[in-house]
């Protein structure tokens, strides 16, 4: 058996809902391959007292990051003042911050440490593999005769 083609054949799309300091987050999994690789690309050249050197791209790899969070729930400009330096008025606290692609950015360069919860995250694939065993266990019929919680 080729195990390369099997593993390309049967790849499933995992996703987890993930706190970030009291905010549920979405991400999307990503191996450690493919993370690398794109992380990879994201990388800028240039020349140095004649020599060729990378640099990670700030901008490509937020931008790459982005495409790994799916939604959050909950997170208000209040919340959001918690978790960057920004004031927020108390009548504006409330309101909801969508999700957007815009709005991922500006959380990925200005929330303190999300870009590296994320990084941190989306390879982790025993959070992913938890949280689907948590649901099967949910979804599964309870013996005749058991308790019920």
């Amino acid at each position: 058996m080729d195990l390369r083609n099997y593993v390309a054949e049967n790849a499933q799309e995992l996703e987890i809902w993930a706190e970030f300091k009291g905010v549920p987050v979405l991400l999307k999994y990503e191996d450690r391959v493919a993370f690398n690789r794109n992380v990879e690309r994201c990388k800028k050249k240039s020349w140095k007292r004649h020599q060729q050197v990378e640099e990670l791209s700030d901008p490509k790899v937020i931008r790459y990051l982005a495409t790994l969070v799916r939604d959050w729930k909950g997170l208000t400009l209040g919340r959001l003042a918690e978790l960057m330096a920004i004031d927020v008025a108390p009548d504006d606290a409330g309101k909801p911050v969508p999700c957007t692609d815009d709005n991922k950015i500006v959380l990925l360069e200005k929330a303190y440490d999300f870009d590296g919860f994320v990084m941190d995250t989306v390879t982790d694939i025993q959070a992913f593999r938890a949280e689907k065993l948590e649901a099967e266990a949910k979804n599964l019929p309870t013996s005749h005769g058991a308790a019920s919680a």
